[in-house]
């Protein structure tokens, strides 16, 4: 062997001094959690805006053959053990129709959340609403439905808001479930987002009015969500919506009804972004 050549016990000495300087950084940035919850008033630790944002700052700097999902995972990880730490967090998962809901909680919050199994929707927001979760996990909304779960988001006495949507970061070409987190905590902005809208008015609305309505009032309409009794839409918008955002407004006052922002999610990564 070319003595200017490492030796299989130099590369493994090499790799330990790394993994130690990792465990280091971790167990660091696991110590800053007194001073986050200094800086955060009451329970609204857990924050999926500013976790996207963390992968996907991650994601637009990695480079080299490590694959990119396994970095997501990893992150992802260690991302909900310390949100966990912060404070008591569970899950409560709607799974009557789809078990694969479960493994969607699992993956994304990772292997040691507290997940309890709820047959359905209406349930599943009563442990949200009563503390008893701290978020709920949920089927995408779908048309024909005659007591749709997102009815009620906007209850002016005990709102619930849209978080996030699972997964963040797809696993190729599998056909995992999608899904929808709710929480207390309202939607906070990050780079790439969409929003809800809960939209009521006394009469019913076409589609054709509605869209026109939201195009006018300068919202990309990505998917509506009709209930006919009493009228009500949920729309998804391609942009972050705050609840003071004029074109809040300037909907209402095109449709006669009432527009109220009810959460959204920051928009999951592309499958290609991920790479195989």
């Amino acid at each position: 062997m070319n003595p200017a050549e490492p030796n299989l016990a130099t590369i493994r000495r090499e790799i330990d001094s790394i993994d130690d300087s990792i465990h280091d950084l971790v167990m660091r940035r696991t110590g800053l959690i007194e001073q986050i919850r200094a800086a955060k008033a009451g329970n609204d630790f857990y924050r999926p805006a500013r976790e996207a944002e963390i992968i996907r700052r991650l994601i637009a700097r990695h480079k080299g053959p490590f694959p990119r999902f396994s970095l997501v995972r990893m992150w992802r990880e260690m991302m909900a053990a310390i949100t966990r730490l912060q404070g008591p967090f569970s899950i409560a998962a709607f799974v009557a129709d789809e078990p694969g809901y479960w493994d969607l909680a699992r993956s994304h919050f990772g292997v040691t959340v507290d997940i309890v199994a709820h047959q359905t929707a209406r349930s599943v927001l009563s442990a949200v609403r009563e503390r008893t979760a701290t978020v709920g996990l949920l089927p995408l909304p779908e048309e024909g439905e005659a007591d749709p779960w997102w009815s009620g988001l906007g209850s002016a006495t005990d709102p619930l808001f849209i978080m996030a949507r699972l997964p963040f970061a797809p696993i190729g070409a599998r056909r995992d479930p999608h899904a929808l987190l709710v929480g207390l905590v309202a939607q906070e902005k990050s780079s790439d987002d969409h929003s809800f809208l809960l939209v009521e008015t006394a009469e019913p609305v076409s589609r054709a009015r509605l869209t026109e309505a939201l195009t006018g009032s300068k919202l990309r309409p990505v998917a509506l969500t009709a209930r006919q009794f009493p009228p009500q839409f949920l729309v998804e918008v391609g942009a972050f919506v705050a609840p003071d955002d004029p074109r809040v407004a300037m909907l209402a006052k095109l449709l006669g009804g009432a527009v109220t922002p009810v959460g959204g999610f920051a928009s999951p990564l592309a499958t290609a972004v991920l790479g195989k």
